[in-house]
């Protein structure tokens, strides 16, 4: 794993700025703020926790759960993305600038029990005009997706070293064709706009390509579509058919379930969540919420975060759609991904005011309660 630079506490002003997603010009405004990287004590906060809506459908063993809410840290800006280790926690988010080109992200890292500051991970700050999108662990390595705003730039999935290491795509999207370069070198293909990554146990790697439309998949170096077709006419619909003539528009979430499923969700834009089946069958299992980011609890059950109602939401993933049971209520404006730790604790970003410019934005965790 890569050696951490310490930051300071000192106060970080950020100035108004441009995220380009490079997903049919798709753009958030953020504003500045002054709110310093600070740890917190660790103690719980108040949060309604383990509820269940009437219509619920959920395993005995997951609707029992309950959790206590801890703040383990603020950050400056509006996270992206979220990883766990079995001790630290991973957090990918913009910096700041007065145009979109100034715009610069990186990787802060800190501990699971919010007990200090958080420390930017220097190797992952990426050049000028070059946001990242999601983060990931894998074998004790960091990985990022990246998109610039411009036709040149970091695009694509990287290995955070010095200098980042491409896995897939690379530096220029100009090279871009029809298939994007499907049963070839993942190094060499066009990335447009990935988002979510996210590995499985054996070391596939799946991307969310929301500029393209499609679910990528990295195996051995070789990158092929997994699902959807580069269309978007479907816009919001509620995606269902095969794999590979389903229309998936714009996704940005992308999480490993068990036994060959994967789920799929656009991020913040839509509201459909699908299931992608080893046999290739896409399945809509909920439409009815905005989604900030998807997990796989311990138990394999699908979380989501709702990002309308500020809530966390366990989905059955085999009965009718929207069959939903809420985990956690009033959790303020989430944005920035979803994970879950070994221990079956929950980890989300959040603000306590209405806005999404608002500048103090948290890192929270959901502790199982036992």
């Amino acid at each position: 794993m890569t050696r951490l630079t310490p930051i300071t506490r000192q106060t970080v002003r950020m100035q108004q700025i441009v995220r380009a997603f490079l997903t049919a010009g798709l753009c958030v405004l953020l504003s500045g703020c002054s709110t310093p990287l600070t740890a917190k004590s660790g103690s719980p906060a108040p949060a309604s926790v383990g509820s269940t809506t009437p219509a619920a459908t959920t395993s005995r063993s997951s609707a029992s759960k309950q959790y206590a809410r801890v703040e383990l840290f603020r950050v400056p800006m509006q996270p992206e993305d979220l990883a766990v280790t079995t001790a630290q926690i991973f957090v990918a988010q913009a910096d700041g600038g007065p145009r979109p080109p100034d715009v610069t992200s990186t990787v802060f890292e800190g501990p699971l029990d919010g007990g200090a500051a958080p420390r930017e991970i220097s190797e992952a700050r990426t050049p000028q005009g070059t946001g990242i999108l999601g983060v990931a662990v894998a074998g004790d390595v960091l990985y990022i997706s990246a998109s610039a705003n411009g036709p040149t730039g970091m695009f694509g999935v990287f290995r955070v070293a010095n200098p980042p290491v491409a896995i897939a795509g690379g530096s220029s999207i100009s090279a871009n064709r029809p298939d994007n370069g499907d049963g070839g070198a993942a190094t060499a293909a066009a990335l447009h706009g990935p988002q979510g990554i996210a590995f499985t146990s054996t070391g596939d790697l799946f991307v969310a390509e929301a500029g393209d439309s499609r679910i990528r998949l990295i195996r051995s170096g070789v990158i092929s579509t997994y699902a959807g077709t580069g269309a978007c006419s479907t816009g919001s619909a509620a995606p269902g058919g095969p794999a590979k003539t389903t229309a998936l528009c714009n996704p940005g979430l992308v999480a490993v379930g068990r036994n060959g499923v994967i789920y799929a969700a656009q991020r913040i834009g839509s509201n459909w969540i699908v299931s992608i089946d080893p046999a290739g069958a896409v399945t809509t299992i909920a439409n009815d919420f905005p989604i900030a980011g998807l997990a796989v609890d311990t138990d394999g059950s699908l979380l989501a975060a709702d990002a309308r109602a500020g809530r966390i939401v366990r989905i059955d993933t085999t009965g009718l759609p929207n069959a939903t049971s809420v985990v956690a209520s009033s959790l303020g404006l989430i944005r920035g991904g979803l994970a879950v730790g070994t221990d079956g604790s929950i980890y989300f970003a959040s603000s306590q005011t209405s806005s999404s410019t608002a500048a103090d934005w948290s890192i929270f965790r959901l502790r199982p309660v036992p």
